[in-house]
């Protein structure tokens, strides 16, 4: 299944293959761009690339974005 599917049966109840994975990863994702956390805090391109590039690698299902507090 994939991503879209997967949310798309879960919310109707259907089967699903496995649950849907939405780690909290945070600030955690400056480190796969090899930036410093307080470089990250508060720049948005920083913190897209991060995200994305964390997704990426690791293949969860959503992207949640924000910072630690």
């Amino acid at each position: 299944m994939t991503s879209l599917e997967r949310f798309a049966a879960y919310s109707q109840g259907d089967s699903i293959d496995r649950l849907p994975c939405v780690p909290i990863v945070g600030n955690t994702a400056a480190r796969v761009i090899g930036v410093k956390v307080s470089d990250f805090r508060g720049n948005g391109r920083l913190i897209a690339d991060a995200q994305i590039a964390s997704y990426r690698r690791f293949g969860y299902d959503v992207i949640r974005v924000f910072t630690d507090l």
